[in-house]
């Protein structure tokens, strides 16, 4: 519905300065057009969007009524969920003072999750001065079967190469580097590494771009990021302790390591984004600054600085 080439976002949470502050950058910028709840006042009536959301949730199987449909839309969450999956707006960008268990449940609710896609998950872009990298999953999915371990190592890996046009060179991370530890835990990283595997050999042999990708696992960070280290450990794999993907086992293990990065390793950590919805439904940390709001909406528009 919306009809303009430049990407809407819509900003639920204006209550809070940071966001309003952004918005105001984003729209001088002019790379997308940045919006909130008030702008979209006029583009469907709270019946209209509990409606639409009432329709959503009997269709996939949920006891709902109009009344509690139309409870969930005094949430501003729900709200612009709603408006997005209504096509007035692209996108959504919240999480400066909501918990990401709030946004993800409206966005899997209200704008519903992709076809083909498993589990909703998220990914951190860690920016240094002179690269950037992915971790994932550091803020949704706690402990992933193998099946969604590789595919949030797939969605993680595309959606970093969309964004920074990099070849991803993705580290299944493990306490342990080619067998020189074992347990549940290594073996649950061997086995979704040899997932992903399969499907970058398949797309290599169809000459598609996911055949590019370089992988390896499971592998310890050092041997994923310290060429040095790399030599020793690893002197026949693919990474060369050049990985730029980096799949954690746990939301626990991602969790502590990228508030590590930041903290101590003086990464601007922009994320959770998430993946997986039908439609662009981001979470922002609620330590976020102003310019990370930005950035965030650069990385949904797909701008490249």
């Amino acid at each position: 519905m919306t009809d303009s080439k430049k990407m809407k976002i819509i900003f639920p949470e204006t209550e809070d300065p940071r966001v309003t502050d952004a918005i105001a950058i984003i729209n001088s910028a002019d790379f997308c057009d940045a919006c909130t709840i008030e702008d979209l006042e006029g583009a469907a009536t709270t019946d209209a969007l509990a409606q639409h959301y009432l329709d959503k949730r009997i269709a996939r199987g949920k006891t709902i009524t109009f009344d509690e449909a139309k409870e969930k839309m005094s949430s501003r969450l729900y709200r612009a969920a709603t408006l997005v999956d209504m096509g007035y707006a692209d996108a959504s960008i919240a999480g400066s003072i909501s918990p990401s268990e709030e946004i993800i449940r409206a966005g899997i609710q209200a704008v519903g999750i992709a076809e083909g896609v498993e589990i909703v998950s998220s990914w951190f872009l860690m920016e240094y001065e002179d690269r950037a990298i992915a971790f994932a999953d550091c803020g949704v999915v706690q402990n992933p079967t193998v099946t969604q371990l590789a595919e949030i190592a797939i969605a993680t890996a595309a959606n970093y190469e969309r964004y920074t046009s990099n070849v991803p060179r993705i580290a299944m991370l493990s306490y342990s580097t080619h067998g020189s530890g074992g347990g549940d835990a290594v073996a649950k990283v061997r086995a979704a590494t040899a997932i992903v595997q399969e499907k970058i050999t398949v797309a290599c042999g169809r000459g598609e771009e996911m055949g590019t990708w370089l992988l390896d696992g499971e592998i310890q960070f050092d041997a994923a990021f310290d060429p040095g280290v790399a030599h020793i450990k690893t002197p026949d794999g693919p990474l060369n302790g050049a990985a730029n993907v980096f799949v954690f086992p746990d939301l626990s293990s991602g969790n502590i390591a990228y508030k590590i990065a930041e903290r101590m390793g003086g990464a601007t950590a922009i994320g959770p984004l998430i993946q997986g919805t039908r439609k662009p439904f981001m979470d922002l940390s609620r330590g976020c600054k102003v310019a990370d709001i930005v950035k965030m909406a650069k990385i949904v528009a797909n701008v490249h600085d």
